[in-house]
């Protein structure tokens, strides 16, 4: 009675795959890109009056950045209350420079909006002006 028991209990698992295994599987296959590739990551990052350097320097947004490439500066931009208005400005040390709503931005500084997004590399920050 005890061998019984061992070989039904401790038996090899079955080698064939269940239908909804091979259902799940195709569907996979069928999938153009990871389903999480377009998951977007986030941080708060909240910036003094006086204003702030954003870049790797900021721990927030260098674990944003997953891969070790240049398109994040350490200090890639600066946003600064100019006159009562909160502006962003390139700071030239990264190739792919900062962009503001689509736009390349220079050395002069760019009003921001609430709701505004810039772009450092990869890593894009929604703009959320706070009274």
């Amino acid at each position: 009675a005890g061998q019984h028991f061992v070989m039904r209990t401790f038996c090899a698992p079955d080698t064939h795959a269940s239908r909804d295994l091979c259902r799940q599987v195709e569907h996979l296959r069928r999938v153009a890109q990871t389903p999480w590739a377009h998951d977007v990551e986030t941080a708060m990052l909240r910036v003094p009056a006086a204003g702030a350097i954003l870049g790797r320097c900021v721990p927030e947004l260098a674990s944003l950045c997953w891969e070790d490439t240049d398109d994040v500066a350490m200090a890639h931009c600066k946003v600064a209350c100019v006159d009562g208005v909160f502006c962003v400005c390139d700071l030239g040390a990264a190739g792919e420079g900062t962009i503001l709503d689509g736009r390349r931005l220079g050395s002069q500084w760019a009003p921001l909006r609430d709701g505004c997004d810039i772009d450092l590399g990869l890593v894009r920050i929604r703009v959320e002006l706070a009274p």
